[in-house]
């Protein structure tokens, strides 16, 4: 039980401040929407496999019915997913955002 909030709270924690640092230690743009994002698909992905833990801090006890325990499970799974495809799509922008900054910068010399 402790152990799932310990990982529940700490992984994500953990990944937030990894990417930050890393992100920082290669001067590239820090990116707050894709942190949270990435530390709610940590989350998921906890849940989902430790599901059975998760379940006890469920308050109603419909919720706690074991066909319930794996739709949520497929529920955070896919909630998971969506949350690294737009991780993912934020790693792939961002190169792109790099450039658009660098053909603004030029613009913005020849208009002078």
């Amino acid at each position: 039980m402790v152990s799932f909030w310990v990982a529940a709270l700490g992984l994500p924690l953990l990944a937030v401040v990894g990417n930050s640092f890393g992100r920082w230690l290669f001067r590239l743009p820090q990116s707050a929407p894709a942190d949270v994002v990435l530390a709610f698909v940590i989350f998921d992905a906890l849940v989902v496999l430790q599901g059975h833990e998760f379940a006890e801090f469920v308050g109603h006890d419909i919720l706690k019915n074991e066909y319930f325990r794996d739709g949520n499970r497929v529920l955070f799974g896919l909630a998971g997913a969506v949350g690294l495809i737009f991780v993912i799509g934020e790693l792939m922008q961002q190169p792109f955002q790099s450039y658009e900054k660098r053909d603004r910068q030029v613009r913005d010399r020849e208009m002078r």
